[in-house]
């Protein structure tokens, strides 16, 4: 950085949060600030970490003040290239449908999925989030 400047924090308010918030893989970021820390890098983690609390909140805040309820947890169930990803059973417990109604979403384009050959869907936890914040907005 040059001389005489100062590093800034980002500040993300509002709507911008929540979507951030979908997106963010929280496990990964806090298994990193665990590393950070177990690495010496005690300041780094706390950074990680305040930002991470900063982001939720942020989230939570624009949720309760237009009456949006606070997302359910997304179980994932194993990591993919692709990130955290769920099978179709999970996603249906989670989406409050069947099984089948989520291979449709997956079938017309409307929920991202990937798959092996013939093994089972894997649906990336942000699809999912995707999903279910277009679904309630």
């Amino acid at each position: 950085m040059p001389a005489g400047r100062r590093l800034l924090g980002a500040h993300v308010k509002g709507y911008a949060a929540a979507y951030f918030e979908n997106l963010a893989d929280y496990r990964g970021a806090e298994a990193h600030a665990r590393d950070l820390a177990a690495r010496g890098h005690h300041q780094a983690a706390r950074d990680l970490t305040d930002a991470l609390a900063d982001l939720r909140e942020a989230a939570r805040q624009h949720r309760s003040a237009r009456g949006i309820p606070e997302p359910i947890p997304i179980p994932t169930e194993e990591t993919s290239p692709h990130g955290p990803t769920v099978t179709t059973a999970t996603a249906a417990r989670h989406l409050g449908v069947t099984d089948r109604r989520v291979r449709y979403l997956i079938a017309d384009g409307t929920l991202a999925a990937t798959r092996d050959g013939t093994g089972p869907w894997r649906i990336p936890s942000t699809a999912l989030a995707d999903y279910t914040t277009r679904r309630t907005a």
